[in-house]
């Protein structure tokens, strides 16, 4: 049990995670890592001077299940110290979203609504080692980058809300919500052997064990093939190559956003950029600049693959002027007097 409680605090520390005197806001589903997320942060509540709350965000999609897992989330809560809310959140999916997708994205919000409400610095969730290896394996099978191949970021900001400073002050502050995941370390069966030591029984979520989700195939068959085939310390491997893609991305971003204020001026539907100054730039670079302006417009880089980087590239090498049709409706253009303009239609 020491050994984990071990495992978490130097996580905590290792990735910065928490300063003392912090609110947080622990995101529990009943299942095993999170209940052990939960029990170990109370054990290490006096450590750092943490003020916790558990919170449960139902879909409305296994009704029984759901009360029998909310029960659960609220029992063990009260006998750790700590409140629960209990959230509904109903799934609505966009076009082309899985259904696995769209409740994620869900609870995630309402995970940030639930702390802002609680006045929280960060939301604790308990994803895994094992959950790491999954992620990383599931995007090498998909076709993915670098960003892909670092899997699940061990502390992740999620949001920015500008709030006015208290009378006296000036101008804006803008409090972090961070999602944090301090069992990133810790295998399952670490997490197993922590609950029976503490006589927590977590319920089971049959969804996990439905072969119609691709994770579930990779954990069942494939990576159990993989350890006993080829490598038993293969989730190990996908996650040591995680964290050094991670630390690889982390420099690449502070160098991007560095060129990216030299080469970049935004406006207000629109991003200019210089392509001479880019031409000279790395590829990688290069793209990893092309990237925040996609960000600055969308929010985000997703739905972007490496052809539709690579049309963007040869648009901004080429002389002349020219457009290329990008995702999410996304236009660049190559325009007179050396510039590049990224618009989102």
């Amino acid at each position: 049990m020491n050994t984990f409680l071990d495992t978490v605090r130097s996580t905590i520390a290792k990735h910065r995670m928490l300063q003392r005197g912090r609110r947080l806001l622990v995101g529990v589903s009943g299942g095993p890592d999170s209940l052990a997320l939960l029990s170990a942060l109370v054990a290490l509540r006096q450590d750092y001077r943490l003020t916790l709350w558990a919170a449960y965000v139902d879909h409305g999609l296994r009704p029984a299940a759901a009360r029998r897992e909310a029960r659960l989330v609220s029992q063990v809560a009260s006998s750790l110290g700590v409140k629960t809310d209990v959230i509904t959140r109903p799934v609505v999916k966009r076009k082309a979203e899985s259904l696995e997708a769209a409740a994620r994205s869900i609870r995630y919000d309402a995970l940030a609504q639930l702390a802002r409400r609680h006045r929280c610095q960060a939301i604790a969730l308990g994803h895994t080692a094992d959950d790491q290896a999954e992620t990383v394996l599931m995007w090498i099978l998909r076709g993915a980058g670098t960003t892909g191949l670092a899997g699940i970021p061990p502390v992740r900001e999620i949001q920015r809300e500008p709030t006015r400073r208290k009378q006296g002050g000036n101008g804006l502050k803008e409090p972090r919500l961070r999602v944090i995941r301090p069992l990133i370390h810790c295998s399952r069966a670490e997490v197993l052997e922590f609950l029976k030591a503490q006589g927590i029984r977590p319920l089971l979520d049959r969804s996990n064990l439905s072969r119609r989700f691709m994770r579930n195939r990779i954990r069942r068959d494939l990576l159990s093939t993989l350890e006993q085939e080829y490598s038993p310390q293969v989730r190990r491997h996908l996650c040591d190559l995680a964290e050094l893609l991670r630390e690889d991305l982390e420099w690449m971003k502070k160098e991007a956003r560095s060129q990216f204020r030299r080469v970049a001026h935004i406006g207000k539907s629109s991003v200019r950029l210089d392509r001479s100054r880019l031409r000279d730039l790395h590829p990688a670079l290069r793209r990893s600049v092309l990237r925040l302006a996609t960000e600055r417009l969308q929010g985000n880089g997703h739905g972007f693959g490496l052809r539709n980087w690579e049309m963007l590239d040869r648009l901004l090498l080429e002389n002349g002027r020219g457009a290329v049709d990008l995702p999410h409706g996304f236009r660049a253009e190559a325009v007179r007097g050396n510039r590049l303009i990224l618009v989102r239609r």
